[in-house]
Parts: C-alpha cells; structure tokens; sequence
C-alpha cells in the first residue's frame, strides 16, 4: 500500500515536472511505454504472456478507452490545480 501511494505520488510530481515541456499525450506516451515494456519482460520471464487471452476485444477496447480518457484528464488535472487538492480528490 506505502509503495503504491508513493508511486502515484511520485507520478503526479514527474507529471507537473515535465508539463511544461510536454502535452499530457506525450507523458502519457512514455509512460505507457515503460509499462509495456516492464510487463512484457515479466510475463516473459514468468511464463504469464502464455496465459494472456484476446477472446474479448470489444470489452478491452472499451476498457483502454475509458483508462485513456480518466488518465488523460488526471494529468490535465495535476497541471492545472495544485498538488495538495489533487491528492485530496484522489484519496478521497
């Protein structure tokens, strides 16, 4: 729980840091390109990737788009109001 409150923190500050030099596309690009990259090295070295199924597309379609859009929207969020209300609405 400590580990997964401080990584959302420590995204929220690298996403503020890197604003101003980058849209919320872009953040988000990079950082989807870091987890794909983590969990395909681990579902590789698991033997997990072996067990990952596509019978539902429409429901994974769906379900990115909806991650997309609430991720999106929470990047805009922390470079437009302040940190500390940020994390009050999160953890709320």
């Amino acid at each position: 729980m400590t580990g997964s409150i401080a990584s959302f923190s420590f995204m929220a500050v690298a996403g503020r840091a890197l604003a101003p030099r980058f849209d919320t596309f872009e953040i988000m690009m990079y950082r989807s390109l870091v987890g794909v990259i983590v969990v395909l090295i681990l579902a590789t070295a698991t033997g997990a990737w072996r067990e990952v199924r596509f019978d539902r597309y429409g429901l994974h379609l769906l379900r990115n788009l909806a991650h997309f859009t609430g991720q999106n929207l929470w990047f805009f969020a922390v470079t437009v109001i302040p940190l500390a209300q940020v994390f009050a609405l999160e953890f709320t």
